[in-house]
C-alpha cells in the first residue's frame, strides 16, 4: 500500500510467471506471504565426531552444569512438528577402561531442552570402539522414545545415528551433522522485473511469483487530471484506460530500486536565468534613464 491506503493492483500468475487472468476484472491487491513452506518434523538426525583416544576420564558423576564431569559435548538444531526450532545437546563422557582391554567406551547423555531422551527407557547411551578407533556399537542408529517438545502438544521421536564416528587421537570434533527436518521460510526479499513481475525470496531458498504489476495507458496522457498526492484519473481529453503489463506493447518497463532523474537541462536553464537576469539589468537600466529624463524635463519647465 501507499501512503493513501490503496493497494499495489497486480495481475495474477502462476508458479512460473505467467499472467492468469488480464482485464480491469483480472486485477488483485499485492499481498506479500509470510512464509513459505510446510514445516516438517526432524525424524532423523546423523552425526559424525571423533572422539579424542587421549581424553581422561572424567571425575564424579555426570552433571550437565558442570564442565569438569563431561569431556565434550555438541548442540544439534531441530526442528518439531510446528517447524520451531529445537535444541538437541549431546554430552560425551569417557568411561574407565578395564585392564587388559583393547576396547574402549563412551557414555552419551542427550537433551532437547531441559528433557533428558532415553532410547528403550535407557540412559545415557553407550559407543564403543577396538583398538584402531573404529565404532563397534552402536550398529544402528539409536532411537530415541517420545517426547514432548517445549509448547507442543503433540509427541515427537527421532533416531541418532552415529555411523562414521571415530576415536583416534586428534582432537574432538565434528566431522558431519545433518537432520531432515524443515521449517517454513520466512520472507527475506522482493525482487521486480522489468516485466514488473514481483518474486518473493525466502529464508529456506524458496522464491514464490506474487503477480505482474499492471500498467495504465492512455490515448493522450497531457489529458490526465492531477487529484494530488501523484494520483491522476482519466477525463475526456486523455481517452479511457488501457491496462497491460510492462514491457509490452507501447508500455515502457518498470525499472525497480530506481529513482528517476529530472527531465529538466540544468545548463539551458541556468544559461537562460542568466539572460533573463541581463535583460532585466537592461530593462532597469532603460527604465531608470527615462526617469532621469522625465525629472530634467520636469526640472526644466518648472
Amino acid at each position: 500500500t501507499d501512503a493513501q491506503g490503496s493497494n499495489l493492483q497486480v495481475y495474477p500468475v502462476d508458479q512460473n510467471g505467467n499472467v492468469t487472468a488480464t482485464g480491469a476484472d483480472g486485477l488483485i491487491g499485492l499481498k506479500l506471504p509470510e512464509t513459505s513452506g510446510a514445516p516438517v518434523a526432524t525424524g532423523k538426525v546423523t552425526l559424525d565426531v571423533n572422539l579424542s583416544s587421549s581424553a581422561t576420564v572424567p571425575k564424579g558423576p555426570f552433571n550437565r552444569t558442570n564442565a569438569t564431569t563431561y569431556n565434550n559435548s555438541t548442540t544439534t538444531t531441530i526442528f518439531d512438528a510446528a517447524g520451531n526450532a529445537q535444541s538437541v545437546v549431546n554430552y560425551y563422557v569417557r568411561n574407565e577402561m578395564p585392564e587388559g582391554s583393547t576396547t574402549t567406551s563412551w557414555s552419551v547423555y542427550s537433551f532437547v531442552g531441559e528433557q533428558p531422551l532415553r532410547a528403550g527407557g535407557t540412559s545415557p547411551q553407550t559407543m564403543t570402539f577396538d583398538a584402531s578407533g573404529t565404532m563397534t556399537s552402536p550398529t544402528a542408529a539409536v532411537k530415541f522414545d517420545p517426547f514432548l517438545p517445549k509448547g507442543q502438544a503433540t509427541q515427537q521421536e527421532f533416531t541418532l545415528d552415529y555411523a562414521g564416528s571415530t576415536e583416534i587421537s586428534s582432537v574432538f570434533s565434528v566431522d558431519g551433522r545433518s537432520q531432515d527436518g524443515v521449517a517454513p521460510g520466512t520472507l527475506s526479499g522482493v525482487s521486480v522485473d522489468k516485466y514488473g513481475l514481483i518474486t518473493a525470496s525466502f529464508s529456506n531458498g524458496d522464491t514464490q511469483a506474487l503477480g505482474k504489476v499492471a500498467v495504465a495507458n492512455f490515448n493522450n496522457p497531457e489529458g490526465l487530471r492531477q487529484d494530488g498526492n501523484s494520483y491522476w484519473s482519466a477525463t475526456g481529453q486523455s481517452g479511457q484506460v488501457k491496462l497491460g503489463e510492462a514491457n509490452t506493447s507501447s508500455n515502457g518497463a518498470v525499472m525497480s530500486s530506481t529513482l528517476e532523474g529530472s527531465n529538466v537541462d540544468i545548463t539551458e536553464e541556468l544559461v537562460g536565468l542568466i539572460a533573463a537576469q541581463r535583460n532585466f539589468q537592461a530593462n532597469a537600466k532603460a527604465l531608470d534613464t527615462a526617469s532621469q529624463i522625465s525629472q530634467t524635463i520636469f526640472n526644466i519647465r518648472a
